[in-house]
């Protein structure tokens, strides 16, 4: 593993699968870049087993989602696997796993919550008052 120190001499490597390509590796950086399609995207620096730095450019549609899924910290262990274009819809296709340093993880359960029924009819996102929650009981 190299030191803070040397790391400015080098400059990580972009990653760049083919099919069934894997990336293992403990996440050193992390920062966006801006599209040349528009928007934002994260690049992702992990550092291998040996010592390599390598960028990942989180562009894909796939990848850019299962990292923003995941929400990799430095410090966690990720790992991506490459598998090709989809057939049929057309996007490119990742396996993404994350290693927790701290081994805390949990759902994302803002994503989870259930519309609450408005009473004027109309669905709202809000999560229930503890009002609303005791008189359901």
């Amino acid at each position: 593993m190299s030191t803070f120190e040397t790391r400015l001499d080098s400059f990580p490597t972009g990653w760049r699968p083919e099919i069934g390509d894997a990336l293992v590796g403990t996440v050193t950086e992390i920062s966006t870049r801006e599209s040349e399609f528009g928007g934002d995207y994260p690049l992702v620096v992990v550092a291998t087993e040996d010592g390599d730095e390598i960028a990942i450019h989180g562009f894909h549609a796939v990848l850019k989602n299962e990292l923003a899924r995941l929400r990799p910290r430095e410090g966690d262990k990720l790992g991506i696997k490459y598998h090709g274009r989809d057939v049929k819809g057309g996007y490119e296709r990742y396996r993404v796993i994350i290693d927790r340093a701290d081994g805390w993880s949990a759902p994302d359960w803002d994503r989870m919550t259930e519309p609450v029924p408005d009473p004027t009819g109309e669905k709202s996102w809000a999560k229930p008052s503890d009002e609303s929650t005791d008189a359901a009981l």
